[in-house]
């Protein structure tokens, strides 16, 4: 796999950036620009990704992303399982 620049300069493998990406970035690129190369792509994703979130695009934001919507995640099962709990518990 080709190895990309990010803006700060690091060099990573493309999928490496690509995992932290936003789903919704991402395929909207797929559907605009399809057959760019994976730099080509990233500096697309990293224009798009400053006007979606006003940051710039980095590993270290993505794994930020990707923790907090993990974590929201979370909370809204237990959520769910207290509600439900408390349904079975009324019956």
């Amino acid at each position: 796999m080709e190895k990309v620049k990010m803006p700060d300069g690091k060099e990573v493998l493309f999928e490496g950036a690509e995992w932290y990406m936003d789903d919704e970035i991402r395929a909207e690129i797929i559907f605009e620009y399809g057959g760019v190369s994976d730099q080509e792509f990233l500096d697309i994703y990293c224009q798009k990704h400053k006007k979606k979130f006003n940051e710039d695009f980095s590993l270290e934001t993505g794994k930020k992303r990707e923790i907090a919507a993990y974590e929201q995640s979370v909370k809204e099962k237990e959520k769910e399982k207290k509600t439900k709990s408390k349904k079975d518990e009324a019956e």
